[in-house]
């Protein structure tokens, strides 16, 4: 069954809203923006991964912050700390559509999305 957005937990008081891990919460910002028009999208329903797949960002976007060109030559973003190189395969590859990433499970612990998902 699909999270949706607006669904209150109970647990650990105190209570201040609406709980999201940090990539639902920039989906739930980019829908109070508008990015995804009319589409029925839940928030909840995004990881980390179909965030940054999403295609909202400019790929052709080069920082002219002089860590960024020295560290991440060549990158539409900007990795200038960490031990480990990041990388974001399909990055801004993925339209949105209506109740995106509602039908596709990830099976942990990999969370490896179905075939033909």
């Amino acid at each position: 069954m699909p999270e949706r957005d607006g669904w209150i937990y109970e647990g650990i008081l105190p209570r201040d809203g609406e709980a999201y891990v940090c990539s639902a919460y920039m989906v739930a910002v980019f829908k109070a923006a508008g990015l995804f028009g009319d589409l029925e999208v839940h928030a909840t329903e995004f990881t980390p991964r179909d965030l940054y797949e999403l295609n909202f960002f400019d790929k052709h976007f080069r920082s002219s912050n002089k860590d960024c060109q020295r560290y991440d030559p060549g990158q539409p973003y900007c990795q200038i700390m960490g031990k480990y190189k990041m990388e974001f395969p399909r990055y801004g590859a993925v339209s949105p559509y209506e109740n995106m990433n509602e039908v596709c499970p990830m099976i942990s612990p990999l969370y490896e999305r179905q075939h033909n998902c």
